[in-house]
């Protein structure tokens, strides 16, 4: 029997998916639209869930700084819809009820001449994440996928094991991509290390 072609491109969220089956013992399959099979759209959803976890703590690949948040034509300012976090550069400005609320006016309507900035974390799509980010949202997945599906103390210490390298590989990343030094931005610093 032939193998298949490698594919030499990150993983998809179709690979990651495969992987979370593969790791209790289950089938590949071709598309992640399988009608009858449980565990697919299981996989799937906690690949979702702890990527939208992950991706919360705020990276250097999903947060934005000094971002423009536009105005609407009722005057609020909304918060946009695949945003996982909004702080306001102007302490303020809270988001509440998904808008910036000013805390000062007490209001969410701004004057047309505001120009408020935020640094924003973004929830970004499987595909849009670096192949490093793919590979810890994936062993962090394939954990708690495998302990809710099989529950096996064996299989999570080995998966736990494989999470740590990955987060470790991840956390690598971070500090390699960021320019940040304890002197010049300890509280950056601090997220990097205190994110699990």
């Amino acid at each position: 029997m032939a193998l298949p072609p490698l594919n030499y491109v990150p993983v998809s969220e179709l690979d990651s998916v495969n992987n979370l089956l593969l790791s209790i013992g289950q089938s590949p399959v071709n598309t992640l639209s399988v009608p009858g099979v449980k565990d697919v759209s299981i996989a799937q959803m906690i690949l979702h869930d702890t990527s939208r976890e992950v991706q919360s703590k705020g990276w250097s690949y999903n947060v934005d700084t000094a971002y423009p948040m536009p105005r609407d034509v009722d005057g609020t300012i909304p918060i946009p819809a695949n945003a996982l976090q909004v702080v306001p550069d102007d302490g303020t400005y809270v988001e509440r009820a998904r808008k910036l609320y000013d805390t000062g006016n007490r209001t969410f309507t701004v004057g047309v001449d505001a120009k408020v900035t935020a640094e924003v974390t973004w929830f970004l799509a499987y595909e849009d994440l670096p192949q490093i980010a793919r590979k810890y949202i994936e062993r962090r997945a394939g954990r708690l996928f495998q302990a809710q599906i099989v529950g096996s103390q064996i299989l999570h210490q080995f998966n736990l094991q494989m999470e740590s390298e990955a987060a470790a590989e991840h956390d690598r990343y971070q500090l390699r991509s960021r320019t940040t030094n304890f002197f010049s931005s300890p509280a950056a610093i601090n997220r990097i290390y205190n994110r699990r």
